[in-house]
């Protein structure tokens, strides 16, 4: 097994300081769990382990990417997307706070007075009830206008080189239509490929329902566009789950992929304002921002904090030349 994680650093040229410190951090976990197999261990295991980790003061980015790599290289899918619920909050406050003093006369310093930021391995639920108190203090003090534009930016650092890969693809299209078609036949190919390869993409296994549920809509990894505004919305988190959902409640948990507000749905004691969901909204509209060289508007018009089924958002082209 330590082979396993050996290789995979040295073909992706990590420094032997690096792989060292994977090794170490997979040896730690051996250690940890004494007799158990970890390739039989649980969610539950995995939550009191990072719990351990932050007992000690070893809840370091490398830790938990070595030990996420070890469940994606053998092929422990559930194992590898738990993980990626803790990292996948990672710089998204950091980025609010600073959207937050760009935006206004300095106001993130009210905002986040008496507010400590969790921890990388935070318990998820307590994410959740930070996540209620820091949107109350947002709505408290910003106006709506500054509230959605200090929420709906890049807050996960997507990488921007791949955005402008696609504003290359949209310049040379017909039509902006025809430019968010072949989008969605890009995505399906994309979904395809991970689904004949056996291959987690991002948070999610790809089944054949998957396959034939994005295909439904385009609107799903697209958008379409009526008149100035495009229409997009997010695929659920976990869309088997989604589908097999018995009622509104679970239904909103599968679809939620906020790492912040997810457990709130599980839990009646936290209440997280939908207006939360601007952050996703800016994920949605970060490609067209890149393509049209501009923070773009958008709306929250449905969302799993909502309860509504689906996390639909509409953004607006007003004044902007496309084709």
């Amino acid at each position: 097994m330590k082979k396993l994680l050996l290789d995979y650093y040295t073909k992706r040229g990590f420094s032997e300081e690096e792989t060292k410190k994977a090794i170490k951090s997979l040896e730690d976990f051996l250690v940890y769990l004494q007799s158990s197999n970890i390739n039989e261990v649980s969610e539950s295991d995995i939550d009191d382990y990072i719990a351990f980790l932050v007992s000690k003061n070893k809840n370091t980015i490398d830790t938990f990417l070595a030990l996420a790599r070890y469940y994606y290289l053998v092929d422990n899918k559930d194992i590898y997307i738990h993980f990626t619920k803790y990292l996948g909050g990672l710089g998204v406050v950091e980025n609010i706070k600073e959207r937050i003093n760009k935006h206004t006369n300095n106001l993130e310093e009210i905002i986040f007075d008496n507010i400590n930021m969790p921890i990388l391995g935070t318990k998820l639920d307590e994410i959740s009830r930070y996540t209620e108190k820091l949107i109350t203090k947002i709505e408290d003090t910003l106006t709506k206008k500054e509230l959605r534009v200090s929420l709906a930016g890049n807050n996960h650092n997507m990488p921007i080189e791949p955005m402008l890969k696609e504003k290359g693809i949209y310049e040379n299209s017909e039509s902006l239509d025809k430019y968010l078609e072949d989008l969605y036949i890009r995505k399906i190919k994309e979904l395809e490929y991970h689904y004949e390869n056996n291959l987690v993409w991002y948070e999610q296994k790809i089944s054949k329902r998957v396959l034939e549920y994005v295909k439904s809509n385009q609107e799903i990894l697209s958008a379409v566009r009526i008149g100035d505004k495009l229409y997009t919305m997010k695929i659920p988190y976990d869309i088997e789950a989604y589908l097999d959902a018995k009622n509104e409640d679970e239904k909103a948990y599968y679809l939620c992929h906020c790492p912040f507000a997810r457990e709130s749905l599980k839990n009646d004691q936290i209440n997280i304002s939908k207006n939360w969901c601007y952050c996703s909204a800016g994920y949605a509209k970060f490609q067209f921002d890149i393509i049209f060289e501009t923070e773009l508007p958008v709306k929250v018009l449905k969302s799993a904090l909502n309860k509504d089924g689906s996390c639909r958002f509409e953004i607006d082209l007003s004044g902007i030349k496309y084709k």
